[in-house]
């Protein structure tokens, strides 16, 4: 039989024991906290693990953006290569079409030069004798401003129309009805020297009113008679500024003839005239008729100052294209 003996131990050995389990507690404590932290970690590494496959995900995304976009900006490239391509093959199109434009006009004048130089233009030569017959035939016709319209400062005296033919003259009576009745325009000349046509001169396509004028309206008279102040057509302010001569009229409350003075004052410049009847005979005196080239029903109408007729006058009528009326143009 074995006996086993025990000593006590003694106070150090006892001190030891107690410093083992203490340090066998502390690592314990540590194990567990090393053990924490591994797990801590452990999640640390699987969220950066996720973080990267997300970040992976996004870069492949990016990286497929990219090559779309590459794409993109070489199909725009090549689009606009194209379209340079299109602009200078028209550029050059334009070019060449322009030079054959120039060519064209270059030759086209140079043969209308060939043909003035051999006179082999008879277009040319005919536009070459109307230049010169206009030339001879070009008169300085004086006019006068009133208001903002500009007259002649005298009646149309002409024997031609615009394009030189002659204005048949009625000598007498008779050939003015003759005339007349042919509704040809005629002409014929006072005793006081006034010039009256028949209203189918006045009508004449051929033109009788010099280039640049033409035969007033009556509106036009009417704006003439307002500016220089109206009134009577016999002897209202208007007249007395438009007339050079003094004419009669009859004073009813003394049965005697009462003279009324004219200024002259406009510019206008009118002389003593007078009309033709359809029959071919004439009344003159202290009066001035115009045509105008306003029509009433189927008349024409006349405007008339001063005194000469009681069956004529009263500043405005209409009539026949077979009566006789100077003319005064303004201008255009």
């Amino acid at each position: 039989m074995v006996m086993i003996s025990f000593y006590p131990l003694n106070a150090n050995a006892q001190s030891k024991k107690k410093q083992i389990e203490i340090l066998k507690n502390r690592l314990d404590s540590v194990s567990v906290l090393l053990k924490v932290q591994n797990e801590s970690n452990s999640k640390n590494i699987e969220a950066l693990n996720s973080k990267f496959i997300k970040l992976d995900s996004v870069s492949v995304l990016l990286k497929i953006q990219n090559e779309s976009i590459t794409k993109n900006i070489e199909a725009l490239n090549s689009k606009f290569i194209k379209l340079e391509n299109q602009i200078s093959g028209l550029n050059s199109e334009i070019k060449k079409s322009s030079e054959n434009l120039q060519q064209k006009i270059i030759k086209n004048t140079e043969l209308q030069l060939q043909l003035l130089l051999t006179n082999k233009s008879d277009s040319f030569n005919i536009a070459l004798q109307e230049i010169e017959k206009l030339k001879s035939d070009v008169v300085l016709i004086p006019t006068v401003k009133i208001g903002n319209q500009n007259w002649m400062l005298e009646d149309i005296k002409t024997i031609k129309y615009n394009n030189g033919d002659h204005i048949s003259e009625a000598k007498t009576e008779k050939q003015w009805v003759d005339y007349c009745s042919r509704k040809e325009g005629c002409y014929r000349k006072l005793n006081n020297g006034t010039i009256v046509y028949n209203g189918y001169s006045i009508k004449d396509e051929r033109g009788i009113a010099p280039i640049g004028f033409q035969v007033p309206t009556l509106n036009q008279y009417s704006q003439l008679f307002e500016f220089l102040g109206a009134g009577d057509s016999q002897s209202g302010k208007a007249t007395k500024a438009i007339a050079t001569y003094s004419f009669f009229i009859d004073d009813w409350e003394t049965g005697q003839e009462l003279e009324i003075k004219s200024n002259g004052s406009s510019g206008f410049n009118a002389k003593k005239g007078g009309f033709l009847y359809p029959h071919g005979l004439s009344n003159e005196g202290n009066c001035s008729y115009w045509w105008t080239s306003s029509e009433e029903e189927e008349n024409t109408i006349v405007i008339d100052i001063g005194y000469c007729s009681q069956d004529l006058g009263g500043g405005k009528g209409s009539y026949q294209l077979s009566y006789g009326f100077a003319l005064r143009a303004i201008r255009k």
